[in-house]
């Protein structure tokens, strides 16, 4: 049985976060670290189009 391959570097992030298990337990440092750089562009990406989110929201809404 083979292993599906992945493709990018940000496909194996994930999987590598797992890996941060020692013997004597989690290295919460590091895994909280890879878990910060993970989740940051989409924080970035919300902050950037929030404005046109609400603009959007806002312009569909029916009064009734």
């Amino acid at each position: 049985m083979t292993e599906p391959m992945l493709d990018s570097p940000a496909e194996q992030h994930p999987a590598r976060q797992l890996q941060i298990r020692t013997a004597r337990g989690t290295a919460w440092g590091p895994l909280m670290a890879g878990a910060i750089i993970t989740s940051l562009p989409v924080v970035i990406f919300f902050l950037s189009i929030q404005r046109n989110i609400a603009t959007g929201l806002t312009a569909g809404a029916v009064k009734g």
